[in-house]
């Protein structure tokens, strides 16, 4: 039997994915449809994200007979990029509340777009399945940055997973060049970055949407 072929980039495009995405582009969406329909593609993506995770047989009793179940067998860390990756936090741990977090603040410059580390603080990452959570991947600055820090804590590149909201071609460009082993899942490949480096046409900015600041 041959091994499954690995699909780098994963565009989830079902109907309810479909569903939310309009409601957190709309601008008139109030900030708790906002926050709803995000909860929602972050269940959608967490689910998607460990799809292919390795499982362990294991025996179990049901109430009339004993029978074979899986588990999942790897460890898990999970990382949202402050701030708005924490709008996709509680979706994530609902599906793996064993799992640890990780932070890591990531501060883009407005002028030149450039992303700078303010922040960081990690649980051991050794031979653990790590999911990098970010709702927009836009130049993909903040992204390289996160997972060469995980790189250097000693993850491993066949271990990171990339869970976004919505991404710009030019950063999933960015990224499959520098990282090609990267597995990223996203709900939606817009059409590209503006001047100021925003996702067209996008949604705006994720973490003031989230934290009702715009």
């Amino acid at each position: 039997m041959k091994d499954k072929k690995v699909i780098r980039f994963n565009l989830i495009e079902n109907a309810l994915a479909k569903h939310y995405m309009t409601i957190l582009r709309n601008k008139n969406t109030k900030v708790s449809e906002f926050r709803f329909a995000l909860d929602k593609l972050s269940k959608i993506l967490a689910i998607a994200t460990v799809e292919n995770f390795e499982l362990t047989e294991i025996q179990i009793e049901t109430p009339l007979e004993a029978t074979q179940g899986q588990t999942l067998n790897s460890p898990i860390v999970i990382v949202p990029v402050l701030r708005a990756g924490l709008s996709m936090l509680p979706a994530f741990i609902d599906f793996l509340p064993e799992a640890q977090i990780g932070f890591i603040g990531q501060r883009r410059d407005e002028k030149t777009a450039i992303a700078s580390e303010y922040y960081r603080n990690f649980p051991e990452i050794k031979n653990k399945k790590i999911i990098i959570i970010d709702p927009m991947l836009a130049t993909g600055g903040s992204a390289v940055s996160t997972i060469e820090c995980l790189l250097a804590e000693g993850g491993k590149i066949e271990d990171l997973f990339l869970a976004c909201i919505i991404v710009a071609p030019e950063g999933l460009a960015n990224l499959q060049n520098k990282f090609p082993q990267l597995q990223i899942f996203a709900c939606a490949l817009d059409r590209c970055l503006n001047e100021k480096k925003y996702i067209l046409p996008g949604l705006g900015d994720a973490g003031d949407l989230w934290t009702g600041m715009s």
